[in-house]
């Protein structure tokens, strides 16, 4: 359901910002689509889910596992890289405070 809610989202924001993008000189379409494909993604994992389960098919749901083990390693990742490069992000080992919190 989830998958579905963010297509309908994904393509409410693209239908509603498409006018201002021709008027404004700068395209907004891309939150829409990328908030389409996130739920594409979302929507196929949680039907091949819900397809092995009711047919008790070992592969599709071996299938699922990974698929959402590489998601959630993919977003691990994603954060780990963001963390590395900018400095303010989760930055706790200011010596600037002196002791105080």
């Amino acid at each position: 359901m989830a998958g579905l809610a963010l297509i309908i989202i994904g393509s409410v924001a693209a239908a509603k910002l498409t006018p201002y993008s021709s008027a404004a000189d700068v395209h907004f379409n891309g939150v829409g689509v990328f908030i389409i494909v996130i739920g594409i993604v979302i929507f196929l994992i949680s039907f091949f889910g819900c397809l092995g389960a009711y047919k008790e098919n070992y592969c599709l749901l071996i299938t699922v596992s990974y698929l959402q083990s590489y998601s959630i390693g993919t977003c691990g990742g994603f954060r780990l890289v963001l963390k590395m490069n900018s400095p303010v992000v989760g930055d706790d080992d200011d010596d600037d405070d002196d002791g105080r919190r």
